[in-house]
């Protein structure tokens, strides 16, 4: 009698445990089912609420993108002088414009500067080193408009690197010629031999009275 009833309890123990089991797997089981609903939920949103914001906004770009690129060149302001873009070439250089026209300055290249020495021009060089704070404010602000006011087809002039990454054997030479010991130097010639030689800053105006005054010797 006691035997079975030790086996009885001993059964319903592992009931219990079995059915114990199988209730946890069915939380485990909805738990999934539920984080499954929720995510495929959130999903609908998404593609519902942010596909038609993010379409628009890709033809919107696309629409903004095409106008921008049938602009016509009318509606565009024609350069001036002082807003000639550098690389253009003046006929006869090989030299890069920096600025003017009827008197050019031009990045330096020796065989523009051969040329100009044989056709006797006046000749500025201005030695500028592209690290030298200096040369960067002075060349566009003073030098590049002197040039643009400039009318004589005479006088010529060219920015020679000095000292930096982008001097030639040919700047170095020149200006050891020159005896060029500092940055922003400025030399001018008249036949070919040394008129001018200042290692000072100089506005607008000085270039121009400098380079007149060359030009009546």
């Amino acid at each position: 009698m006691q035997r079975s009833c030790r086996r009885q309890g001993c059964y319903s123990r592992k009931l219990k445990s079995f059915h114990s089991i199988k209730n946890e797997e069915k939380c485990v089981a909805l738990k999934r089912l539920s984080l499954l609903i929720l995510f495929l939920y959130a999903k609908i949103v998404l593609v519902k609420f942010l596909l038609p914001i993010i379409i628009i906004s890709l033809i919107a770009i696309g629409f903004i993108f095409t106008t921008s690129q049938n602009k016509t060149p009318s509606l565009q302001q024609p350069a001036t002088s002082t807003q000639k873009e550098e690389g253009t070439v003046v006929t006869g250089y090989e030299g890069k414009v920096l600025a003017g026209n009827t008197s050019p300055l031009l990045d330096f290249v020796k065989a523009d500067y051969d040329k100009a020495l044989l056709e006797n021009k006046i000749i500025l060089l201005y030695f500028y080193a592209d690290w030298c704070p200096i040369c960067r404010v002075e060349a566009p602000n003073e030098l590049y408009p002197a040039f643009d006011e400039l009318t004589n087809a005479g006088v010529i002039g060219f920015r020679v690197n000095y000292n930096d990454s982008n001097t030639d054997e040919d700047e170095k030479a020149l200006a050891k010629q020159f005896g060029i010991t500092y940055q922003h130097t400025k030399v001018i010639l008249k036949n070919g031999i040394e008129a001018v030689k200042s290692m000072e800053t100089w506005d607008k105006e000085q270039y121009l009275q400098e380079i007149n005054k060359a030009i009546a010797q």
